[in-house]
């Protein structure tokens, strides 16, 4: 039962992570037809990158402390033992943060550059 609710929120937080990727894009379409709203493209796509990053580490997070590593590499989701839980920090949620926040960085930089264009 643990290990559905932390792997069902897991994919929840993924899933607003997707979201709000295809609003930025839905956003940046609709700030270029509409040259008014350009102006407010790069203060968007910041905003929404860094509710991304967040949303994404929280995602991370949950999945971390709620797993054990497996061999070959893996993930498994493991029960929670009260307080003497071990928290494990496993170097490739540091990988796939920083992947996240490398993306959205560039989703950033390329609306700047539309709005300077």
């Amino acid at each position: 039962q643990d290990r559905y609710s932390w792997s069902q929120a897991v994919y929840v937080l993924l899933i607003f992570s997707i979201i709000f990727e295809i609003f930025t894009t839905i956003m940046a379409v609709v700030m270029l037809i509409k040259p008014p709203l350009r102006k407010f493209l790069p203060l968007g796509c910041l905003v929404i990158g860094v509710l991304n990053i967040i949303i994404f580490a929280l995602a991370m997070g949950l999945w971390n402390r709620h797993s054990q590593s497996v061999s070959g590499g893996g993930f498994r989701l493991r029960r929670s033992t009260g307080s003497a839980t071990v928290y494990y920090v496993y170097g490739s949620s540091y990988r796939n943060i920083a992947t996240a926040t490398f993306f959205n960085i560039i989703n950033m930089i390329a609306a700047g550059l539309v709005f300077f264009l």
